[in-house]
């Protein structure tokens, strides 16, 4: 009876756990992977302090990805060849609207992209037909000189055996 009772308490707790609601609990700091927005022009330093050397200078709205959070204030991020340390503060979170122009334009590129790919096949293919159709040519008129000629020495060759007989 005991192990019966066990069993059922076992089963209810897990059963009252499936559907208690989880919060996320707010913080300042920012998630590592996750893409921000630079809220005002910035220097990205080469390292987590000011006195560090300033490697790029990024516009305010620019979207960059945070790579890392070191908790003293500092985050770093990249972009595009870019990546350092910019100050936290310097970061807010993308809205709704903001996030859907970033996915649109990762699409439009990677449309872009795929049409490339897509016309340098077909210049490959294209290049392979054509380089066969000079190659039959070529091939079609070396053929035409020479077999006249072999057949002219053929024809030289029989004469010349006739005629010593």
């Amino acid at each position: 009876m005991k192990k019966v009772f066990v069993m059922a308490a076992a089963i209810w707790m897990l059963f009252a756990a499936m559907f208690l609601p989880v919060y996320a609990a707010e913080t300042d700091s920012t998630v590592i992977g996750t893409a921000m927005k630079i809220n005002t022009d910035v220097d990205v330093y080469q390292e987590a302090s000011e006195t560090s050397e300033v490697t790029a200078k990024l516009k305010a709205g620019t979207v960059v990805l945070v790579t890392e959070d070191t908790g003293d204030g500092w985050s770093m991020i990249s972009v595009n060849e870019i990546a350092g340390y910019i100050q936290t503060e310097h970061l807010e979170t993308l809205g709704s609207d903001e996030i859907n122009q970033e996915f649109e334009q990762i699409g439009n590129n990677y449309h872009m992209l795929f049409n490339e790919v897509e016309q340098l096949k077909k210049q490959k293919t294209q290049a392979r037909i054509w380089g066969t159709v000079i190659a039959v040519l070529v091939i079609g008129i070396v053929a035409a000189g020479i077999i006249p000629v072999i057949k002219k020495n053929r024809e030289n060759e029989k004469k010349k055996a006739e005629t010593v007989r």
